[in-house]
């Protein structure tokens, strides 16, 4: 398979009253309440938190504590981004020996080799080959014997 990495993600349990100062300056993934005083609030890890808090130093936030928002997101942002990749990836559509199974806005599954050209697991822009690995300083590369794919963001692959 082909993609980004996984973000990373931390769980902490916080009294309500105290929440809005975690969503205020953390990505959340997910808000749970566990009782009338307290939350289970899952925040993204692997983010440059030194440059977020430098930015919420130059907004004002106090016109957050007054509209508090659950959702932290940009439509036309988010938007741009996936009708940007689908354009992106439009080329693989026509690749002569190579089939794809499965498509998502950041990866896709196929038969059949990508250019290398289009393969860097280090630059930005192209795609990392997530099933390549070492072993005794050689680059090899996982083989699937089978998948299988249910629905979006749901499948299953065999190696």
């Amino acid at each position: 398979m082909l993609g980004r990495n996984i973000t990373s993600l931390i769980t902490i349990i916080v009294d309500v009253a105290n929440s809005f100062n975690i969503w205020k300056y953390y990505p959340i993934k997910s808000i749970t309440k566990l009782d009338d005083k307290q939350v289970m609030i899952l925040i993204h890890d692997n983010l440059h938190f030194e440059q977020i808090n430098k930015l919420n130093e130059k907004l004002n936030l106090e016109l957050l504590d007054q509209h508090p928002r659950t959702v932290k997101a940009n439509v036309a942002l988010a938007s741009a981004i996936t009708s940007y990749a689908r354009i992106h990836k439009m080329k693989f559509k026509t690749l002569p020996n190579v089939d794809i199974y499965y498509t998502d806005t950041d990866s896709f599954f196929v038969t059949g080799d990508i250019p290398k050209h289009l393969l860097d697991n280090n630059d930005i822009g192209k795609y990392k080959n997530e099933l390549q690995y070492k072993e005794n300083g050689i680059v090899k590369t996982y083989k699937i014997t089978d998948a299988y794919f249910f629905d979006k963001k749901f499948y299953l692959q065999i190696r």
